[in-house]
């Protein structure tokens, strides 16, 4: 899918994969945005610029802009299981993989290369990297609930034993919504109660918190946010833009304060 979008932009787009951003600070005369690698080094410098990489979208723009108002994002660990064809087999006897994802709480999808893939766990705030067998416990578990067919404890501890998998963090917001727009500018000053009041940094967005949805929620995001760029009619309704504002945290705490 990334590789299509790519395509899609054609010689619109460069991709440089591997150039660590660590800064973004404005030009002297405030009309571009410059980023910065870890040696301070400008890697590039743009009128317009979209953070969407996840919690680190945060980590510049907390420290770097000087938000009023951090935002409040969390990193979720989540680990997938893996049953190769064997174990599998071996786990749930005569039980065929679906043709189409079973989704609910937790998923199992159809057979790749043979392998059953499901899961996965959610942990708020755990860095652990390492692939846990408590964790594979915990997703054939939840397949059980999900497919209505329980593993006995015999089976599911073979399953763990057998199971691969992987790690990866989602990033999510407190509300669980993504956010989508402008970044708000640091401001001592009160403003109107409503998010369009709101001071912004010019040129400066950000795209990210979409927790477990990033496929679901990356195409209409980015339109959403090419629309609040380039000035054009967006494709939400000014309830739902309201609420992935970037901005609402800001507002929240003013109405708290």
């Amino acid at each position: 899918l990334a590789r299509a979008f790519l395509a899609r932009g054609g010689g619109r787009v460069s991709l440089r994969p591997g150039a660590g951003v660590e800064a973004v600070r404005r030009t002297a005369d405030g009309t571009r945005w410059q980023l910065i690698d870890a040696e301070g080094t400008v890697l590039d410098e743009a009128a317009t610029v979209v953070l969407a990489h996840a919690g680190d979208a945060a980590t510049l723009l907390n420290h770097e802009t000087c938000l009023a108002t951090p935002l409040p994002l969390q990193q979720v660990r989540g680990q997938l299981s893996v049953l190769p064809p064997a174990a599998w087999a071996a786990a749930c006897p005569g039980r065929a993989l679906p043709l189409l994802p079973v989704a609910g709480a937790g998923y199992l999808l159809p057979a790749i290369d043979g392998c059953a893939v499901f899961g996965a766990t959610s942990q708020i705030d755990d860095h652990d990297p390492q692939v846990r067998l408590g964790d594979h416990r915990l997703n054939l578990q939840a397949l059980g609930r999900l497919t209505g067919k329980a593993f006995d404890d015999a089976a599911l501890a073979a399953a763990a034993l057998t199971a691969q998998g992987r790690t990866a963090w989602r990033c999510v917001a407190g509300d669980r919504l993504p956010l989508i727009g402008a970044v708000p500018a640091q401001s001592r000053a009160p403003f109107a109660d409503r998010l369009q009041a709101v001071p912004r940094l010019p040129g400066l967005f950000t795209f990210t918190a979409l927790g477990s949805r990033g496929i679901t929620w990356a195409a209409l995001g980015g339109q959403t946010l090419t629309a609040a760029i380039a000035g054009t009619p967006s494709p939400l309704s000014a309830r739902l833009l309201d609420a992935v504002d970037p901005a609402r945290f800001m507002l929240r705490q003013q109405r708290h304060s």
